[in-house]
């Protein structure tokens, strides 16, 4: 449908235009804590580098769950899953531009 020149989508297909999206951009995040940990000296280990390193290690469970839960509602969305209710929370969350409540929990 046109409304006044911008293509107006259903919710669904927002919502599977925004899981590709979001895919695209967090597909490859990762927070190397491992390879920074061991590069640090003791002398350089305090408060600081551990909160750090900290964040960075919530933040690789969070964009693990998001790759993982919108990888699954590709296939949801491709027909070789069947959707879930936690999956169709997601569509609704993503449709409504809201960061989904099982990300809010890990972020």
């Amino acid at each position: 449908a046109e409304d006044g020149g911008a293509e107006v989508l259903s919710p669904m297909a927002r919502a599977e235009q925004l899981c590709q999206d979001i895919l695209e951009e967090v597909r490859d995040i990762k927070f190397p804590t491992d390879d920074i940990s061991k590069s640090l000296t003791d002398e350089e280990k305090g408060p600081y580098q551990f909160v750090f390193l900290q964040e960075c290690d919530y933040m690789n469970g969070l964009v693990g769950e998001m790759v993982r839960s919108l990888s699954e509602l590709q296939l949801g969305f491709k027909g070789e899953l069947t959707m879930s209710e936690q999956m169709e929370r997601l569509i609704d969350a993503l449709y409504l531009e809201r960061i989904p409540d099982m990300w809010m929990k890990l972020g």
